[in-house]
């Protein structure tokens, strides 16, 4: 998750300053390893960045990690 809040700082930044493109990328290889509660948690956070930060975030993930954010009692 360390590399995934690091990468939305980055990209947030570099947009703010005009040195960035209009996208940031993440595989589910990030998202391995990690329990429903903190994969709602980053979806959350990059839809809350989003609206007036510009980058367009695009994440990848398997199908059998669809049910995470839902499973996990919060």
């Amino acid at each position: 998750m360390v590399v995934f809040c690091f990468d939305l700082i980055l990209a947030v930044l570099a947009h703010r300053a005009g040195r960035a493109p209009d996208f940031l990328i993440h595989d589910t290889h990030l998202f391995e390893g990690v329990d429903g509660r903190q994969l709602a948690a980053a979806l959350a956070l990059a839809a809350e960045s989003q609206p007036g930060e510009g980058p367009q975030h695009t994440i990848s993930l398997n199908s059998d990690g669809l049910d995470k954010p839902a499973a996990t009692p919060s």
